[in-house]
């Protein structure tokens, strides 16, 4: 979970959609700084976008509607400092008393030498004062507004701006609060506006992000309430019922996360209003005798231009009677469902009438073509199994999966996005008959699951995820068990794999094969006996941020097909393998780069090249025992650093060294052997490197080639060099022994 401190600010707003008056919005977001002294953040445009599409759809013109974000190309769709006091003074000199202003800023906010700041996208981070806004120049801005009523949103400090120090929290400080804090000034006529401020958490709290919603958590809320959770029967949402809606949508989900998080709403001038009225709420007349419910929904339906079904339980031949006329649709719903005993809810677009027995588990009839469902395996979901779900949802749709544990095998043949709605290690699929999920589809998306693959009845192999067509998004899952953890095949097949912890496979945490491409970043690979990661038959796989901890014959095995790993940390036995390729045609080749190789056995091989294959890496940092090409394997090692380990050619294998560096001997032993070492008609060219302490810095053997160029080999201790008589030592350049 990423953490996030955003503060929202309402200042006076009233009848967003009244018939009088106009409403100007501003809505900027900042994710990307022009300095790259200031960390970037997540979700900050997505917020802004989303804001603004909220008061589009209530009906703001587009020409009073200013879209800012550090996505946009074009310079005058930016939020820079100059745009952004220019936006500030056109509202000002345009709008008029009786209009509206609401401004949306998601980005960072800082408190620096007595002054509050918030940072648009071209602010320099050594020269605040200049190139970031003050909070008091927006406040002056605001003074200037003949506008009655004013919304002023702020989303910042989620963590700390300085780059290198993203991941540091950043607390809601007292100071920050009351510079954000509404300014009510008064007008010509000596009239003050409404003034409230509601923030997303409390001092001394931060926010966090819902990275499955790709919102913050409580920007998540906030919209939801604003799209008609929150509203009234009539369309309206109300300040004082839109705070108490997202303070307990929020507290929940922080509790459910083990987390704090309390939004709290400041209103010093007492009273409430209107934050906006939901666009196009249809109303409907009814006017009953004794009238079949299901004939009666489908006439509603029909004048509300919306679909309504009826749940399990419901009786269809229910005699209705009773008059309403033009009514919300949502109200005579409410009316109707209290006067016979029913329920309602929203499906999407789908207003679903149910009928529960005291007792008995929720529904799992539901109407085909629903774009939202949520699944559980009591009474609190609209199905029982995620595989009903998924008979009924639409394509594309969205299955929301609480906390139990799914004995189900799943097939997914359309698009869908399934997403954990509670703590990942509470919602398990824990499948035997079948892998825990098989795509043969478009693409899907999964988040926050916990696959657990229990061995199969008769025995037979079985991967915890099975796709063989389409692509296949993993997002913060926990996958155990299975012959393979995730397994990828075939030309079609595409895995995105993030932040997820993969263990406990028999044979292969994840396996990419037969064309298929895997990408995969920040996630924790423990390992499976054969190997964490295995890339064969012309398959693709690319690697980022991820960690290797196991006891595996080696972590990533490369068999026909291409690996790129950066910026990984390996701490098992042997690192990466490039192998003989199964595929005619068809090189086995690893590039690594800006990798750890840690090895926490006494022997081992960080990098290995065989059989043709082929190894690059390149500013890496290697500890323990031996890298090696061999048997017509070909290695390059590029600025790296060696601890513990020596390189080696060997039996008809080249290795290529240039500007590396050894910084330490054998580990436990008194520095016997050579650092680089050619064997068995092996070929070694090191250039630009310098070699020690061993007791010799270059050894050749048996038949073996080496050509030293530009190199330091003075820390040996013995000598520079030893070689057998049928090998060839060439020096060139400055060789200094």
């Amino acid at each position: 979970m990423v953490v996030r401190c955003r503060w929202l600010l309402l200042l006076p707003l009233a009848a967003v959609l009244a018939s009088s008056g106009e409403t100007f919005v501003i809505a900027a977001g900042v994710e990307q700084y022009d300095d790259a002294r200031i960390s970037s953040l997540r979700y900050a445009v997505a917020d802004a976008e989303a804001v603004a599409e909220a008061f589009r759809a209530a009906g703001v013109r587009e020409r009073n509607l200013l879209l800012l974000t550090s996505a946009d190309q074009l310079p005058e769709r930016r939020p820079s400092r100059a745009i952004l006091l220019a936006a500030l003074e056109h509202v000002a000199e345009h709008a008029e008393t009786g209009d509206r202003f609401i401004l949306f800023f998601a980005g960072h906010g800082v408190e620096a030498q007595g002054q509050r700041y918030l940072l648009p996208v071209d602010t320099r981070r050594t020269m605040l004062a200049a190139t970031a806004l003050p909070l008091a120049l927006v406040h002056e801005a605001l003074r200037g507004l003949k506008a009655r009523e004013v919304l002023f949103v702020v989303d910042a400090c989620r963590n700390d701006p300085d780059a290198g120090r993203g991941d540091t929290d950043a607390r809601m400080t007292d100071g920050l609060v009351r510079a954000l804090g509404p300014v009510p000034a008064s007008d010509e006529t000596g009239a003050r506006p409404l003034a409230a401020t509601l923030l997303s958490c409390d001092v001394g709290q931060r926010s966090w992000e819902d990275p499955p919603n790709q919102h913050g958590a409580f920007t998540e809320q906030l919209l939801n309430g604003l799209r008609g959770e929150a509203a009234e029967p009539d369309g309206r949402v109300l300040l004082s019922r839109l705070a108490g809606y997202v303070r307990e949508r929020v507290a929940t989900w922080a509790q459910r996360a083990d987390k704090q998080q309390t939004p709290t709403l400041l209103n010093p001038g007492g009273g409430d209003m209107v934050v906006l009225v939901r666009a196009g709420e249809p109303t409907v007349t009814i006017d009953a005798q004794r009238q079949p419910l299901s004939r009666l929904i489908a006439e509603l339906g029909g004048q509300a231009g919306v679909p309504i079904a009826l749940g399990k339980g419901v009786d269809g031949q229910l005699a209705i009677t009773g008059r309403m006329d033009h009514l919300p649709l949502s109200r005579a719903l409410a009316s109707l469902t209290a006067a016979y005993g029913l329920t309602v809810r929203r499906v999407g677009e789908i207003y679903l009438l149910e009928r529960y027995e005291p007792g008995t588990p929720g529904p799992d009839l539901v109407p085909d073509g629903a774009a939202e469902l949520s699944v559980s395996p009591g009474r609190d979901g609209q199905c029982r199994t995620i595989a009903a779900a998924l008979e009924h949802v639409s394509p594309g749709g969205l299955i929301r999966v609480k906390p139990g544990v799914y004995d189900e095998a799943l097939l997914i043949t359309q698009p869908v996005r399934i997403v954990g709605d509670g703590p990942r290690d509470e919602i398990v699929l824990a499948a035997s008959s079948g892998p825990g999920l098989t795509l043969q589809s478009t693409g899907a998306e999964v988040l926050g699951l916990t696959f657990f693959q229990r061995p199969h009845p008769d025995g037979r192999p079985q991967a915890a995820i099975d796709v063989t067509r389409g692509r296949l998004t993993l997002d913060d899952c926990l996958v155990h068990g299975g012959t393979d953890g995730v397994l990828v095949h075939g030309w079609q097949a595409e895995a995105l794999v993030r932040g997820s912890l993969l263990v406990g496979a028999v044979r292969r945490d994840v396996a990419v094969e037969e064309g298929a491409r895997a990408t995969i970043s920040d996630c924790e690979l423990r390992g499976g006996a054969v190997a964490s990661l295995m890339v064969g038959d012309a398959a693709n796989a690319a690697l980022t941020g991820c960690a290797f901890d196991s006891t595996s014959d080696v972590a990533v095995y490369v068999l026909g097909g291409t690996a790129t790993l950066d910026q990984c940390a390996f701490a098992g036995h042997n690192g990466v393998r490039c192998g003989r390729s199964e595929s005619p045609g068809v090189q086995s080749v690893a590039r690594v780069s800006d990798c750890t190789f840690a090895n926490s056995f006494a022997v081992g091989r960080p990098l290995e090249a065989v059989a043709a294959g082929e190894v690059t890496a390149e500013r890496c940092t290697i500890g323990n025992d031996q890298c090696e090409a061999a048997y017509g394997g070909r290695m390059t090692l590029r600025d790296c650093r060696f601890r513990h380990c020596i390189a080696m050619a060997a039996v008809k294998g080249s290795l290529l060294l240039e500007r590396c560096q050894w910084e330490s001997g054998p580990s436990g032993s008194d520095g016997s052997g050579a650092c680089v070492q050619a064997r068995n008609g092996g070929t070694v060219v090191c250039r630009g490197s310098k070699l020690g302490p061993y007791e010799w810095a270059v050894s050749a053997r048996t038949g073996s080639l080496v050509t030293i160029e530009d190199c330091d080999l003075r820390a040996a201790r013995k000598g520079a060099v030893t070689a057998d008589p049928d090998c060839t030592i060439v020096r060139k350049g400055t060789v200094q022994e």
